[in-house]
């Protein structure tokens, strides 16, 4: 993975919920919008004789508005950043549990490359490609379930970003709020600006611009 960070796009009460139980969870995808994703774990569950495939996704791409826009698209959107190797330090691949980086397919060149069963979970459509999508996979073949949680410890989360729709006064009582939170006191917090930068704009003020 090139980025050094994994981002979890969600929104306020499923972050105050990791938050406060020190917990992430993995849910059945069979809602997802994306039904070529799910056809793809759908039947790696049928191949493999499973009862159970649960997931988790993040992005490990830079800040993006797609991304806000298709999975924290309201004022109540967060970003949780974790940084990367303390995450899959505390997150290893046992006890049923997969992970790995999203491979990303034209039709072509899967069908040439006949990928082995185990690839499943972890291919996707070449159009989702700005995703660059790591996955947390359970498997289990004796129970089924909807969900499954995971411990984490809150050092593994290196920054939380409150989502562009979040109005900036409405952030600084959330973040207030948080760090009451036993174990938030020192993660670093902030609103995004990727819609609405000081910085950006006075940049352009400050060209020598050419008439």
């Amino acid at each position: 993975m090139s980025d050094s960070c994994l981002r979890r796009y969600t929104t306020l009460p499923f972050l105050l919920d990791i938050l406060e139980k020190k917990r992430l969870t993995l849910s059945d995808p069979a809602w997802w919008e994306d039904k070529n994703d799910y056809g793809y774990l759908k039947l790696f569950k049928e191949k493999s004789k499973l009862k159970s495939v649960l997931v988790l996704c993040f992005a490990n791409a830079p800040e993006l508005y797609s991304h806000w826009k298709g999975y924290a698209d309201s004022s109540s959107g967060v970003c949780i950043e974790f940084d990367e190797e303390k995450f899959l330090d505390y997150v290893a691949e046992e006890d049923g549990i997969k992970r790995g980086s999203v491979q990303y397919e034209t039709f072509e060149h899967l069908k040439a490359r006949h990928p082995k069963l185990d690839e499943l979970p972890f291919i996707k459509r070449y159009g989702f490609i700005d995703d660059r999508e790591f996955r947390v996979v359970y498997c289990n073949d004796v129970h089924t379930a909807q969900r499954k949680h995971i411990r984490i410890s809150l050092e593994c989360i290196s920054r939380i970003i409150f989502g562009p729709r979040m109005p900036g006064e409405v952030a600084l009582s959330v973040e207030r709020v948080v760090r009451k939170i036993d174990g938030c006191e020192h993660i670093p917090m902030r609103k995004s600006t990727l819609t609405e930068s000081r910085r950006w704009t006075r940049i352009a003020e400050e060209l020598d611009l050419r008439i």
